[in-house]
């Protein structure tokens, strides 16, 4: 048998695939990444994640990985203490939720105005 590696995000995204739901990185602050769990359990899911002091945080959702995505009600403007922030949130139905953790406030700024 040939070993293969396969990255952790890798296994991370097979794992939540098998759970019932996916996260993916977020496309609106790429700069630096951030590694958070989800876990699903019947109608449950728990996002957890590392949190920098100060740091701001809202968890964004979609049905379909498609726009629009939509803000979790109960994780906007989550301020970071330099501790793990778990969020959960309620699936019902056996629907799939995507998920995305958004660094920095929420909505965004709009981008500055060339002249």
């Amino acid at each position: 048998m040939i070993g293969r590696r396969v990255s952790s995000w890798a296994a991370l995204l097979g794992a939540l695939l098998g759970a019932g739901c996916v996260s993916e990185p977020p496309r609106e602050t790429p700069a630096d990444e951030l590694t958070y769990t989800a876990v699903r359990t019947e109608e449950r899911v728990l996002l957890s994640w590392e949190s920098q002091p100060g740091e701001k945080y809202t968890i964004l959702y979609s049905e379909n990985r498609r726009p629009p995505w939509q803000p979790l009600p109960n994780a906007i403007n989550l301020v970071g203490t330099g501790r793990t922030i778990t969020v959960e949130d309620r699936v019902t139905g056996g629907r799939n939720r995507y998920y995305r953790v958004q660094r920095g406030p929420f909505p965004p700024a709009p981008p500055p105005r060339r002249r």
